[in-house]
């Protein structure tokens, strides 16, 4: 027998954890009955998940309140509505660059999902003043023909707009790119984005499958079985990130809406953090080098 202790939390108590060394390794189920708040539950599950995935990368660690456990039974909840039925619009975008400030949107597309269906799906390419970088041309395979008789985005921006309004949440994968450079766009014709919250595959993508090599969406939609035809076109790249987060929710144990973005934040801000300390050790090491 081989006993560790882990600590859970700052100011919180230990508990012991016995594990038996064994060849193969089967599901099992920890009951932990403790009074925490609200922000110490999310903090003991985060943790619960670190230590188990040293184990096993493809530990689930889910907890159940009592509450939650009561309403789980209750008819009133029996039919609610997980937030991956719920409407929602995945949006994708071209650019000429990687800067919203001084490069454009070449093309946009977004898809209608509902109950995990796909009900339209919109591509629209966009005219730009300039030349497009070789780059550009290369990875997309748009070419300054293709764009020549084709209306500005500003032509595209109203139907964008009212797709955006009718559905409950946006998705994109690394949605930070394309919020900013659809933003920017509306920003120079004095519209604005819908505030709608905007859900992200990717930082589930690198939660999950953390372990795993290569975090693209052509990586991510290989390994978990989508169909990309034509990576970075914006209606195939769409479609596969939409169809991704489907899949997707099969392993994430949040069915309400406001949870998932709580845990998205929470997630995407760690992240942020491990990079930050990544980015310190490597500086470091460099500077010890020299």
């Amino acid at each position: 027998m081989q006993s560790n202790q882990l600590s859970l939390f700052g100011g919180a108590d230990s508990f012991q954890s016995s594990t038996t060394q064994s060849a193969t390794k089967q599901p099992c189920t920890l009951r932990i009955k403790v009074h925490l708040n609200a922000n110490e539950l999310k903090q003991l599950t985060h943790q619960l998940q670190l230590h188990a995935r040293q184990y096993d990368p493809q530990a689930e660690v889910t907890h159940i309140s009592q509450k939650a456990a009561t309403a789980s039974t209750s008819p009133t909840n029996s039919g609610k509505q997980s937030w991956v039925d719920l409407p929602f619009v995945c949006v994708d975008c071209e650019t000429t660059g990687l800067d919203p400030r001084d490069s454009r949107v070449i093309e946009v597309a977004w898809v209608h999902m509902q109950q995990r269906n796909i009900v339209d799906t919109q591509s629209r390419l966009c005219h730009v003043p300039d030349p497009l970088p070789e780059f550009t041309v290369n990875m997309t395979g748009i070419t300054d023909a293709m764009l020549q008789d084709q209306p500005p985005f500003e032509q595209h921006a109203d139907e964008l707009i009212k797709a955006m309004h009718n559905c409950a949440f946006v998705v994109a994968y690394n949605a930070s790119f394309d919020k900013r450079f659809i933003e920017s766009e509306l920003q120079r014709i004095g519209k604005s984005l819908p505030d709608k919250p905007w859900v992200d595959p990717y930082v589930f993508i690198r939660e999950i499958d953390r372990y795993k090599r290569g975090k693209k969406l052509v990586d991510a939609a290989r390994r978990w079985g989508v169909t990309l035809d034509g990576a970075h076109r914006a209606k195939a790249d769409a479609v596969a990130t939409a169809q991704l987060l489907c899949k997707l929710a099969s392993r994430i144990s949040h069915t309400d809406l406001t949870p998932l973005l709580e845990w998205q934040e929470s997630i995407r801000q760690q992240q942020e953090q491990n990079f930050r300390e990544y980015l310190a050790q490597k500086q470091k090491a460099e500077q010890e080098q020299d």
